[in-house]
């Protein structure tokens, strides 16, 4: 009787541990893990220009083995927990896991790269900004990442509709640019003041 009882029990709480895992951080169940083809049907699908819905996507670019990714995952939970809604995603993709999308977004994936973790923010299939950035070198600009830079950095201090009315503005001066700057590598030259990273580090 009660030995079968607590066998039971015992076999019910191992199947609840296996089957469904406890999130690590308050809010990773909210982070939506991606693999390559899952990360291309929902992030880039770019939606019919007068879609009102489309959603923003923060992305984290992150590996299994990089410590640094480790360091800033309870930080990136804690922002979806209290960000996350109908119009604003937070995506996880492990890019050692689906190197395609390491490649498509030129992010170095071996053991001494400064890349890892990457924030990306895409709106409407296409990237907007992205911590860390490139400089005008073309190098890396090593960032420090706190949750202020990032909640600020990728909008998240902003209501949606009203992030997305500066990504558009961002992009009326890129098109108002003169045309060998409208490929400029270093987002920021378009950037507010209000925008630029507070944490780079020197």
């Amino acid at each position: 009787g009660s030995l079968a009882t607590t066998g039971l029990y015992l076999c019910i709480l191992s199947f609840l541990y296996v089957v469904v895992p406890i999130p690590k951080f308050a809010g990773d169940e909210l982070v939506i893990k991606l693999d390559t083809a899952r990360f291309t049907e929902t992030v880039l699908r770019t939606p019919h220009p007068d879609d009102k819905s489309a959603p923003i996507y923060i992305v984290a670019l992150v590996a299994d083995w990089c410590e640094s990714c480790t360091h800033i995952a309870p930080i990136f939970c804690s922002l979806a927990a209290q960000y996350t809604s109908r119009r604003r995603k937070f995506i996880a993709v492990d890019v050692g896991h689906n190197p395609n999308v390491a490649r498509r977004f030129q992010i170095n994936t071996t053991f001494t790269t400064k890349q890892l973790p990457t924030f990306i923010l895409f709106f409407h299939g296409q990237e907007k900004r992205r911590l860390p950035y490139f400089g005008d070198d073309l190098k890396i600009v090593k960032t420090k990442f706190t949750r202020d830079s990032l909640e600020s950095f990728l909008l998240l201090n902003k209501p949606v509709k009203e992030a997305v009315f500066h990504l558009r503005q961002i992009d009326e001066r890129k098109k108002a640019a003169t045309p060998s700057r409208q490929d400029d590598t270093n987002e920021l030259s378009f950037f507010s003041n209000e925008d630029a990273p507070a944490n780079k580090v020197d």
